[in-house]
């Protein structure tokens, strides 16, 4: 029997705290979207995947291809995704106890033979559904499951809320969503430069400077910075996780995940609230360095993962307000560095 306290669940693996009777977009399991029928059997006893040539249908357009044939295209995908992919039978007889971050979940089964059993939900990576599996292969229950996670906070081993136990950045870069042809859906991309009367460590200096974030002021209807504070600071820097609030009430979360100060840094935003947690799976911002004398040319790239075809089109949208309130930034960064040197 599950124990839950006003609606929420109580402390567990990973990012946890799923409200009872809620998806982690705050939908109720009865309003449709990724949880099926409670009552019904669990339709599954092994790892479960669409089969390949689901995959191969994915749409594959020139870079060139008109703006309106991508939409169209993309739009049939999604559909195609939804009902062959995201469809609540899928996950009949199952219940979301815990979110892994990104889209990705684990499922506690509840009704027919894999009852009490924990399984992991990778669609968003289009690797369907399977079995979590202890170190000797087993499927995992959940007493299993969670008293594990109770005798690794009780060993000082995890702290809340925690990553991994193999952190992404240390494994590799997590693959986006890609289809088995090996074509990734194309993230919304751009770059802005500019000339900063500086060196490069200093850029890296001021970035943690989280004290100086608020002068991120948006542009248009994107929200600027209203605060920043550690979550999480690690010795190497890698790791570091920075909660940002922002103007609009919206938060998200940054995390380093490169940092080499003379060169090129990187880091990853997430843990979006709505409604940007309904479009996007993440955003990766690179800042890339070449020094000169007295000054260093600045590259400052961003990647849009949106969270399925039909939410391109609007984080092209956000892309272009951010890119404006990016090329204001590093206007302001010059411009402030010149009045310290006059």
């Amino acid at each position: 029997m599950l124990h839950h306290r006003d609606r929420r669940w109580e402390a567990g693996p990973y990012y946890d705290d799923l409200p009872f009777g809620k998806d982690d977009d705050d939908r109720d399991w009865a309003g449709g979207g990724l949880v099926g029928d409670p009552g019904t059997p669990f339709p599954h006893q092994a790892a479960w995947n669409l089969p390949d040539s689901f995959w191969e249908g994915e749409p594959d357009w020139p870079d060139d291809a008109p703006a309106e044939e991508q939409v169209r295209l993309m739009e049939a995908w999604d559909r195609e995704l939804e009902a062959h992919s995201w469809n609540p039978a899928i996950m009949a007889g199952a219940i979301q106890i815990c979110r892994k971050g990104c889209a990705l979940r684990q499922w506690l089964v509840i009704q027919g033979e894999r009852r009490g059993f924990i399984w992991d939900d990778k669609r968003v990576d289009h690797a369907g559904i399977a079995p979590v599996l202890d170190a000797s292969g087993q499927p995992v229950t959940f007493t299993g499951w969670y008293t594990a996670w109770l005798d690794d906070s009780l060993g000082g081993k995890n702290d809340l809320p925690t990553p991994p136990l193999v952190p992404w950045w240390r494994r590799g870069r997590r693959p986006i969503p890609r289809s088995r042809r090996g074509n990734a859906m194309k993230p919304v991309s751009f770059s802005c430069r500019e000339t900063l009367p500086c060196p490069p460590e200093r850029i890296a200096r001021l970035i943690l400077d989280l004290s100086l974030w608020p002068q991120f002021r948006g542009y248009g209807v994107l929200p600027g910075i209203k605060s920043a504070e550690f979550e999480r600071q690690t010795p190497e820097i890698v790791g570091t996780r920075i909660r940002v609030a922002n103007t609009d009430g919206s938060t998200h979360v940054e995390e380093i995940v490169e940092w080499d100060p003379q060169r090129r840094l990187m880091l990853r935003m997430g843990d979006f609230s709505p409604p940007l947690s309904r479009l996007a799976t993440h955003f990766e911002e690179s800042w890339d360095f070449s020094p000169a004398v007295d000054e260093t040319q600045v590259v400052r790239s961003f990647e849009l993962q949106p969270m399925s075809a039909r939410a391109r089109p609007v984080l092209w949208m956000i892309s272009l307000f951010l890119k404006r309130a990016i090329d204001g930034h590093l206007r302001e960064m010059r411009e402030a560095m010149s009045g310290e040197m006059d």
